[in-house]
C-alpha cells in the first residue's frame, strides 16, 4: 500500500503530513490514507484475518444456536421447522455475546496487524484482560452513540407545544443529542489503545489533537458505513433467494458466512480506530 500513496501524493501533488509541535496541538490526519488503508489493512495481511476469523466466527456459530438465535430465524421459512426463540430479551442478550466475540477478534486483529505479534495458537484462542476492556469500551461508545436515536425518536413522538419558546427550548436541548456521533468520532483512537492494551490518553487530549479532521473521520467513517449497508443488504438479497431455508446445513452455512461478514466489517472499524490512533499519537517518520 505504500506504492499507492507514494504514487497519489505525486500525481496529486500532496504534501506528506507533518505533524506540528507541542503536546496537545493538532495532528493532521492523511485524507487518502484514512479513507482507504482501513481496506488496505485487510488486503495486505489477508491470510492474518482468514487464520483469526475462522475460529471467532465459528464461536459466533455456536452463541448464535445455543441461545437459539441464529440468523435464519429472521425468516419464517425457517422458523417452522427449527427452535427459534421468541424472547427479545434473549435475543438482546445474544447480540451483546456476539459483541464481546467480535471485540475478541478486533483485539487479535489489531495486535497482529500493528504490533507484528505473530499468528499463532495461542494469540487466537487465550483469553486474554484486553478483551473485557475492548467490550466494555465498545458498549460505552454504543451507548453514547445512541443518545442520538433517543432524541431523533423524542423528536419525533412529540406533541408540538404552542408556546413557540417551550417549543424552540426543547428542539434546542433534545435535538443536541443528535450531535453526539459527530462528537464520539473525535475519540474512536481511544479504542485502538484499548485494543493494542496501551495506555489511554486524557479525552481532553485527544479531542485538542483531533481538531481539525472531522471531515476526514466523517469520510472514512461514511464509506465504512455504507459498504456495511451494501454488503449486509447484498447478503440478506442472496439469502432470500435460498428456497428451501428449513435445514440444519444449510442455517449453519448461512450462519457462519455471516459471522465471517461481521468480522470483516469488524476489521474495517478497528482499522480506522487504529489509524486515528496512529496519527495523532504516533510520529513516524515522512509523516508515514
Amino acid at each position: 500500500m505504500d506504492k499507492l500513496w507514494d504514487f497519489l501524493r505525486k500525481f496529486i501533488g500532496t504534501p506528506s503530513p507533518e505533524n506540528n509541535e507541542g503536546e496537545d496541538a493538532p495532528r493532521r490526519i492523511s485524507l487518502f490514507r484514512i479513507i482507504i488503508e482501513p481496506f488496505g489493512l485487510v488486503i495486505d495481511h489477508f491470510k492474518t484475518y482468514v487464520g483469526i476469523a475462522l475460529c471467532w466466527a465459528l464461536l459466533m456459530v455456536v452463541v448464535s444456536f445455543s441461545t437459539r438465535h441464529p440468523y435464519l430465524c429472521l425468516y419464517s421459512d425457517y422458523r417452522e421447522g427449527h427452535f427459534c426463540s421468541e424472547n427479545v430479551a434473549g435475543y438482546i442478550a445474544t447480540q451483546v455475546l456476539l459483541l464481546g466475540v467480535a471485540c475478541c477478534f478486533m483485539v487479535r486483529w489489531a495486535q497482529a496487524v500493528m504490533q507484528k505479534q505473530s499468528l499463532s495458537l495461542s494469540l487466537i484462542v487465550r483469553p486474554q484482560m484486553t478483551d473485557l476492556k475492548m467490550w466494555g469500551s465498545v458498549i460505552f461508545f454504543l451507548l453514547f452513540n445512541m443518545v442520538s436515536v433517543l432524541s431523533a425518536w423524542m423528536l419525533y413522538q412529540r406533541e408540538p407545544n404552542p408556546d413557540y419558546q417551550i417549543e424552540l427550548l426543547y428542539f434546542t436541548f433534545v435535538g443536541a443529542g443528535l450531535l453526539f456521533p459527530l462528537l464520539a468520532m473525535r475519540f474512536y483512537s481511544v479504542l485502538g489503545f484499548v485494543a493494542t492494551g496501551e495506555k489511554i490518553p486524557s479525552f481532553p487530549q485527544v479531542w485538542k489533537r483531533s481538531r481539525g479532521n472531522n471531515l476526514r473521520i466523517l469520510f472514512s467513517l461514511g464509506l465504512i458505513f455504507l459498504i456495511s449497508v451494501f454488503s449486509l443488504g447484498v447478503f440478506n438479497g442472496e439469502v432470500r433467494l435460498i428456497k428451501d431455508k428449513n435445514s440444519f446445513l444449510i442455517g449453519f452455512i448461512v450462519e457462519y458466512l455471516y459471522s465471517l461478514l461481521i468480522l470483516l466489517l469488524s476489521a474495517f472499524f478497528i482499522n480506522h480506530c487504529l489509524l486515528q490512533k496512529r496519527y495523532l499519537f504516533e510520529r513516524e517518520k515522512d509523516g508515514q
